[in-house]
């Protein structure tokens, strides 16, 4: 199936798709489809045989390396150092792994955490509060009923399990 990608009318076909910049290095942006994450969504079709043909979707950044390098295996992520979801620039393609992927992540600090976290119930600049009520004897489970979160999630703040970002920062 991704053989397909290097026809050339189907090659011509995602071209049409991409916003070119004449700096080869700055980002080539997807003009078509995208999904919830605002990747670029490149569909094309396949024939399938006498019964007629098969639509086929896959990521435009997925495409666009393929494109460009022929192949890659198809267990591997493709990443972008841009960070740009929407980009197809091969130049800022490369193949990782999930856990490479999320170290990339991480590493740009791009992933969510601390305050950035969807669903955090104790915003970093309250963890002095929550220090503070344990040092005045204030029991971890007593600090957890009082902020409405689990006992764990103090424990884990407390013993720097949890925040390790906050930690890390003031390590240097």
């Amino acid at each position: 199936m991704m053989e397909k990608l290097l026809e050339p009318q189907i090659a011509k076909s995602f071209r049409s798709k991409v916003a070119f910049d004449a700096n080869p290095d700055k980002c080539w942006e997807w003009k078509s489809g995208k999904d919830q994450d605002r990747y670029g969504i490149f569909s094309f079709k396949i024939k399938r045989d006498a019964s007629g043909r098969r639509q086929i979707s896959i990521r435009a950044h997925r495409a666009a390396y393929f494109i460009e390098y022929g192949t890659f295996e198809v267990q591997l992520r493709v990443c972008h150092h841009c960070d740009n979801p929407s980009c197809v620039n091969p130049r800022h393609l490369f193949l990782g792994t999930d856990a490479s992927n999320k170290a990339d992540s991480v590493r740009k600090k791009r992933h969510t955490f601390g305050d950035r976290h969807g669903r955090i119930k104790i915003l970093d600049g309250d963890i002095a509060e929550v220090k503070r009520m344990y040092a005045e004897g204030l029991s971890q489970k007593a600090i957890a009923s009082q902020l409405g979160v689990g006992q764990t999630t103090i424990h884990n703040i407390l013993s720097g399990v949890g925040r390790r970002h906050l930690f890390e920062a003031v390590k240097g």
